[in-house]
């Protein structure tokens, strides 16, 4: 086998077959996975931002929501003067009811509606 002839050597690579040449040239296309985990922590982290920024207002619901339930009349008014200056924190508080400067005596039950309701509007907004 050491004195073969460069024409042996040829026709022993005839069995190798070596792809055509097409015409049209074979661009390089980047891989989508790195761009759609990419999206992926984007999105998870504008839901995170979105959650933890509207946070207050479900505490802020299900505050009401327990002020409103069984609970004596003077501590209600208190309950929910200190949930209005916490929704304050996060909201401008635009026109508040009058009643609010009230002295915990002087408020009825129609004030104590008011003012829940009007929290339930600012809350919502």
């Amino acid at each position: 086998m050491a004195d073969l002839t460069p024409a042996q050597i040829l026709n022993d690579l005839r069995d190798i077959h070596v792809p055509e040449a097409t015409a049209a040239p074979t661009t390089a296309m980047p891989a989508p996975e790195p761009f759609v985990v990419l999206v992926l922590l984007l999105a998870a982290l504008a839901a995170l931002r979105w959650w933890r920024r509207t946070r207050w207002r479900r505490d802020a619901r299900r505050e009401l929501e327990r002020i409103t339930g069984p609970v004596p009349d003077a501590s209600r008014w208190e309950a929910l003067l200190s949930l209005l200056s916490r929704v304050a924190r996060h909201r401008p508080v635009t026109e508040p009811p009058d009643q609010i400067w009230l002295p915990p005596g002087q408020v009825g039950e129609e004030d104590q509606v008011r003012l829940r309701d009007w929290l339930r509007r600012t809350i919502r907004t």
